[in-house]
């Protein structure tokens, strides 16, 4: 498969205003013409032979270390292994009789199950392809006559479970916390942007590892119950507190905005350390169901914090990230607020909310110079104004593009002519030292990136590394959300 053929999505509209919307458009704008190809269900299904097609055979290349924590819903473990170079990997272990030989006799053994590892790895894979920063990066697939091994480059500083557990809800959280939840925001952005829905998001499911210039870098995991699919019927998916409430009750819901819900219960879970309720399946939870009748301010104004001295939570979360929390944590879907999604035009983006807003646009700016630039190293320059048939084969499409280089460089080339005659005619008195070719080259270079300074570099992406959840005190670990575990036969 063409692993850039995929349909063009629209262009993501420009948010908020001034210096912040050149520097977000600078990256939407690099995100779309660069590898913005939306991915199609069939897209999905031929990735998934891709990678079964590409199992090694185990013959312990890498050395058990030791083990990292349960995998339920695969009916495995996942170890922390080294390789001989010293490489270390998050490496899951599922017995091959769940896994079977491939996705087909997968879906045809377990046709009903909602946890689906093909469709993890290989949407992890076409994630790669696309230089996205924000995934745990797939090593290698390997087998033996037992079992199936998955490696993961491995994230050293754990989960958002685990992420400040001594520092206590208030203003200095919300300011610690506002890095990795616009983070948060603008990859779940870049997957919807891409065709894919998560479904399973959680303060679990989202590791830590190193950023450029000593900052934390989120990564996503767990990609089984990811879909290419926007509307969803009879597939209740994600543990149970993050679930968005229509998943039980409509008859079909859209799986981005069942995304933004889950966001929203991970701001909420990091800044008051606790889940606001166990379930939202009507009559599950007392406390889902005085959030349904009263709102979630009201609910703050009466719950007391978990780790506090008997302040509501009203009193340690300030008003923006309130506002932030009772758009994207709204009950019903139609009036919840989005993530910038191009797919929507006039529902409430939080990206423009000014809790969200004044981390963003540094978050942002930062991401402009990494991940726009290693996308632009990887793929070739496609310009947004001329968009690319998606019935057309590869051959055509590498056509139009030569063609359309073609045009570009006769443009260039007249307008260097003209120049010069326009110089030539003006005769002037003195000659003006011609710029470097190095300069020039800088600068060109400058201009694509969004860089102020043509003589400093862009900072280099930090190093991608991959899903592991840190051991926890027994305490600790029983406030996990619960999760269910598909029978295997």
């Amino acid at each position: 498969m063409n692993d850039r053929d995929y349909d063009t999505p629209p262009a993501s509209p420009g948010q908020g205003s001034g210096d912040s919307t050149t520097r977000q458009n600078l990256l939407e704008g690099k995100v779309n013409a660069y590898c913005g190809r939306r991915l199609a269900p069939a897209h999905l299904e031929q990735a998934q032979e891709d990678v079964a097609n590409e199992v090694l055979r185990w013959n312990g290349q890498l050395d058990f270390k030791k083990k990292l924590q349960e995998a339920k819903r695969n009916h495995g473990r996942v170890d922390l292994m080294e390789s001989s170079k010293g490489v270390k990997f998050a490496v899951k272990r599922m017995p091959n009789r769940w896994m079977q030989d491939g996705p087909r006799p997968f879906n045809e053994r377990y046709p009903n199950t909602s946890e689906k590892p093909w469709v993890d790895v290989a949407i992890v894979s076409l994630l790669q392809k696309e230089s996205f920063q924000y995934v745990c990066q797939l090593d290698a697939i390997y087998r033996d006559d037992s079992d199936t091994f998955v490696a993961w480059e491995f994230a050293p500083h754990g989960d958002l479970f685990a992420w400040e557990d001594d520092l206590k809800a208030g203003k200095e959280r919300e300011a610690k916390m506002l890095p990795l939840t616009c983070q948060l925001v603008y990859a779940v952005w870049y997957l919807h942007e891409f065709g894919i829905a998560h479904r399973d998001l959680s303060l679990e499911n989202v590791v830590l590892s190193d950023g450029p210039n000593g900052t934390s870098r989120i990564k996503l995991i767990d990609f089984g119950m990811a879909t290419a699919d926007r509307s969803c019927k009879d597939q209740v998916c994600g543990k149970q507190s993050y679930r968005a409430p229509e998943m039980y009750t409509a008859d079909s819901y859209d799986s981005f905005l069942s995304d933004t819900f889950a966001v929203g219960v991970i701001f909420y879970a990091l800044a008051v350390q606790d889940y606001p309720w166990i379930s939202t399946k009507r009559g599950g939870c007392q406390l889902f169901e005085y959030v349904n009748m009263y709102g979630l301010k009201a609910f703050t104004e009466r719950r007391k914090l978990r780790k506090g001295n008997g302040e509501n939570l009203i009193e340690v979360l300030s008003p923006e990230l309130l506002e932030v929390l009772i758009s994207l944590m709204a009950f019903n879907p139609a009036e919840r607020g989005c993530l910038g999604e191009s797919c929507w035009k006039d529902r409430a983006n939080v990206r423009n909310f000014r809790w969200i807003k004044k981390g963003f646009d540094k978050e942002v700016a930062a991401l402009a110079r990494t991940d726009a630039d290693c996308v632009k190293a990887n793929f070739e320059e496609i310009s947004p104004n001329t968009p690319v048939p998606v019935t057309s084969s590869p051959e055509q499409r590498n056509d139009a593009g030569k063609e359309q280089k073609a045009k570009e460089k006769e443009k260039e080339q007249k307008e260097h002519k003209t120049k010069e005659k326009k110089e030539k005619e003006q005769k002037p008195t003195s000659e003006k030292r011609p710029e470097s070719r190095e300069r020039r080259d800088s600068a060109s270079r400058n201009s694509k990136t969004g860089s102020s300074s043509p003589d400093k570099p862009p900072n280099s992406a930090g190093l991608v590394n991959p899903k592991c959840v840190v051991p926890t005190s027994s305490g600790k670990e029983s406030t996990r959300a619960v999760e269910t575990t598909p029978a295997l036969t």
